[in-house]
């Protein structure tokens, strides 16, 4: 359970996992092996129709689409949700408050 919470921690802005070059190595070896398979699904005749083929890639590219979302964000720490706690001096989403009026132009 705490490899778990870890793992969902570093989702968090400023976060990381431990040693993130590491995860991207294995992050793009797994992007690799993806195209691999899915060439190798389509080019080599077996005995599968192409709808279950159609499934199967859907599938996979389901659960490594989200997987390959997982590791771009908890690798780096310039992106991912709100800091749990927020600095008192600044709000979490910076780029999302509207300016004061007084720098508003007039319509």
């Amino acid at each position: 359970m705490h490899k778990l919470l870890a793992a969902l921690a570093a989702l968090r802005h400023g976060a990381s996992l431990a040693d993130p070059a590491g995860w991207k190595s294995r992050q793009n070896t797994l992007n690799v092996l993806v195209a691999l398979i899915g060439a190798v699904l389509v080019l080599y005749p077996m005995g599968i129709s192409h709808d279950d083929i159609a499934a199967i890639a859907g599938g996979l590219a389901a659960v490594l689409g989200l997987l390959n979302g997982y590791l771009t964000t908890a690798t780096t720490t310039k992106l991912g949700l709100p800091p749990r706690h927020p600095p008192a001096d600044r709000p979490p989403f910076p780029d999302l408050i509207d300016p004061p009026d007084s720098d508003r132009p007039e319509p």
